[in-house]
């Protein structure tokens, strides 16, 4: 079973994400400008035929699930090391929607 995303109101804000000390993030960062060239809604399309089904548990968004995938590719972390990165970098749970309306699942 999968729910779709609106990206249009899923994105978290650049601008407004909320970071110790007021800090904003650079919009220039490279997470940020890849996040932004990278076509969700194509993939989006095809990760919903995955799951046909109407029953069963939800599953994870795509973004999330392909976002963690490259971060973790590209980066050469193991799972755990995945995991610890995205709880410490902003950059990498705002690009991706890893955590969603910035609490930590």
């Amino acid at each position: 079973m999968y729910k779709s995303t609106d990206y249009e109101h899923e994105q978290l804000s650049f601008i407004n994400f909320n970071m110790a000390c007021g800090m904003q993030l650079d919009m220039n960062n490279e997470w940020i400008r890849i996040a932004q060239q990278l076509p969700w809604k194509v993939w989006e399309a095809l990760y919903v035929a995955i799951f046909p089904s109407n029953t069963g548990n939800i599953a994870k968004p795509c973004r999330m699930v392909l976002g963690s995938l490259i971060l973790q590719m590209r980066l050469g972390f193991t799972d755990r090391e995945l995991v610890d990165q995205l709880r410490q970098n902003p950059y990498y749970q705002i690009t991706y929607n890893i955590f969603r309306k910035n609490k930590i699942k």
